[in-house]
């Protein structure tokens, strides 16, 4: 039996440039890494899960309040918290504006 042509898949469209910095320029290199290891080897469990009854492990380390590249801020271990990766989606998406700086709003004149 003869075998079959291979299934054609259109080339993926090209994405665009990620405009940031790299990960280890934004502070996320290795020391990071050993960091955020060791968080969530003491941390296991997602809070915001643990918060609504559910046991889901942890995978990603999150800064409760956005550091916006305010390195003391960045490595206050009192600002980290567990998180699955889910939460932190959700997180990110919804508290910090997607996880990109926004342009500071201009200000409000009364009326």
């Amino acid at each position: 039996m003869p075998d079959r042509p291979p299934r054609y898949r259109p080339p993926a469209p090209p994405r665009a440039p990620d405009p940031r910095p790299t990960a280890a320029a934004r502070g996320y290199g290795s020391r990071w890494q050993r960091a955020r290891l060791a968080h969530l080897a003491a941390n296991p469990l997602c809070v915001r899960c643990e918060a609504e009854g559910r046991v889901t492990q942890a995978t990603d380390v999150d800064h409760d309040t956005p550091h916006r590249g305010d390195y003391p801020l960045f490595w206050d271990e009192s600002n980290w918290r567990s998180l699955c990766h889910s939460c932190h989606s959700k997180k990110t998406a919804t508290e910090d504006g997607g996880g990109f700086p926004r342009a500071p709003s201009p200000p409000q004149v009364p009326t």
